[in-house]
């Protein structure tokens, strides 16, 4: 199973302005902070909140699949980042600026 967890932090974080949020994805018990801030619109409550992606290992074992996309903080809509698995390198990546989730 993979999950997104969303969630707020102290202002002292690079993500603690009010509209901006924390994204951990975690796989095999890893957990990867995303390099940029989330939207609060994946969070509305404050409390955090955790999705589920869509990755499926035995079906698409050495393919490069986009399994999930998040809103990021921004001054306007539209900006996400796709979080896509490649099966050949057994990591996760995500799409807005193409870097590995370390």
């Amino acid at each position: 199973m993979v999950s997104l967890d969303v969630y707020k932090v102290p202002k002292e974080d690079l993500c603690g302005i009010e509209h901006e949020r924390v994204g951990l994805l975690t796989y095999k018990n890893q957990a990867y902070r995303y390099q940029d801030c989330f939207s609060y619109s994946m969070d509305d409550d404050g409390q955090g909140t955790s999705f589920i992606l869509n990755y499926q290992p035995n079906d698409h074992h050495n393919q490069q699949l986009v399994h999930g996309a998040a809103e990021l903080a921004a001054n306007g809509p539209g900006r996400k980042v796709y979080y896509v698995y490649d099966g050949t390198q057994d990591r996760w990546f995500g799409l807005r600026i193409g870097a590995p989730l370390r």
